[in-house]
């Protein structure tokens, strides 16, 4: 049976900031601006477009050959871990990602307010 890959929970980056080390391993879909884009250590910063002062670093070695832009509204979907250095920091390994710039963050994150609302009616 081939493995199965996670759809990957959607939070925003603050979310995943709050979180600290319990969202080791968690699979998500999150929303940022992508800045810093090195090619060569294969890493960018995701910033939370909405909550000043949070970011996570992302591993962009799966998306090399991508057309990756400073400032680009971006939804990534892939894995968070936990590493240790001189810091203790958020990694996220990004499996794909997707331009979404023009995207109404007000409404998105009203939408998903909403969703989150209507499962948790559902699982009551």
């Amino acid at each position: 049976e081939p493995p199965t890959v996670s759809h990957g929970q959607l939070l925003f980056v603050h979310e995943i900031v709050a979180r600290g080390a319990a969202a080791n391993n968690l699979s998500v879909r999150v929303t940022g601006c992508l800045r810093g884009v090195d090619r060569a250590s294969c890493r960018a910063s995701l910033l939370d477009p909405r909550v000043a002062g949070h970011s996570i670093v992302v591993d962009i070695s799966q998306l090399i050959d991508q057309n990756l832009r400073d400032d680009e509204l971006v939804q990534i979907i892939g894995e968070l871990s936990i590493v240790s250095g001189g810091a203790t920091v958020q990694l996220l390994r990004a499996r794909t990602l997707r331009n979404v710039d023009g995207l109404d963050l007000d409404i998105f994150m009203k939408a998903v307010k909403a969703k989150e609302a209507f499962e948790q009616d559902l699982a009551s």
